[in-house]
């Protein structure tokens, strides 16, 4: 399926809003959480913000990925171009981050954390052996552990990517609706056509969506989890992230990552 590949980024970071202090003073201390990707078509196509809102999040016309199988932890990469030439993150890239800490059209400042881009390599390649352990001492079956970028496209590219798609998931699971949905295996024996369903499914994204920047990290399972959020335990891998208090991205800069 996805390839195990890590540090495929070449910018100055990573950022993630999380929802409270106490999460982020605790962000890889003892644990890696990653959620249900189904849980962000359901959250986003509530919200008003119409960037996050993406009815087409896992969902291919009438097929969807089978929920509790696939887990993502959703991250914004940063580069030069976010920072003028003093160093000092743009207004318009504040803006733009901050879509999601709206709540009733109030903002909402969240804590954050940053990952600069010399410690990437290194958190990655670390979790990567984590989740690998977690998966063997639970006996699952799993491609393992993935770190990719979403790519945008075009509407005609998008719908033309989603043809395709579309009929190598019949080739791949035979005919699916939403209204009684067929299992489709992770199986490494069907590794070829299940990689590019899922990267579309997972990955792809139309360009009206590209300011969100988004890097993914995740990990997919043949059968479903009876949980909605996975937590994986780690060793303290804290020292290779960076916490800032709510409030704090309107001064970020890259020193600061």
């Amino acid at each position: 399926m996805f390839e195990g590949k890590v540090g495929d980024i070449a910018n100055l970071g990573l950022l993630q809003f999380v929802p409270n202090d106490e999460i982020a003073n605790n962000y890889l201390k003892s644990s890696f959480y990653l959620r249900d990707a189904t849980y962000y078509r359901e959250s986003e196509t509530r919200t008003q913000n119409d960037l996050k809102a993406d009815e087409t999040e896992g969902v291919s016309r009438n097929w969807s990925i089978l929920e509790n199988s696939f887990f993502i932890s959703c991250y914004t990469f940063l580069d030069s171009d976010d920072f003028d030439d003093g160093g000092k993150i743009k207004d318009s890239v504040v803006e733009n981050l901050e879509r999601d800490n709206y709540n009733h059209g109030k903002l909402c400042p969240r804590p954050f954390i940053t990952i600069k881009d010399a410690n990437v390599n290194c958190l990655l390649t670390r979790l990567c052996w984590e989740i690998h352990s977690y998966i063997q001492c639970h006996n699952l079956k799993s491609s393992g552990f993935f770190f990719k970028p979403i790519s945008y496209l075009s509407k005609d590219e998008y719908l033309a990517k989603e043809e395709s798609i579309a009929s190598q998931i019949i080739e791949y699971s035979g005919i699916i609706d939403k209204s009684n949905l067929k299992k489709m295996e992770v199986s490494k024996d069907k590794d070829g056509n299940l990689k590019s369903i899922l990267q579309f499914l997972y990955l792809t994204k139309l360009n009206k969506y590209s300011p969100q920047k988004e890097y993914r990290a995740g990990v997919a399972f043949d059968d479903p989890l009876e949980v909605s959020e996975l937590e994986i335990p780690v060793r303290d891998l804290s020292n290779y992230i960076r916490v800032h208090q709510a409030g704090e991205i309107n001064d970020l800069s890259t020193e600061d990552l």
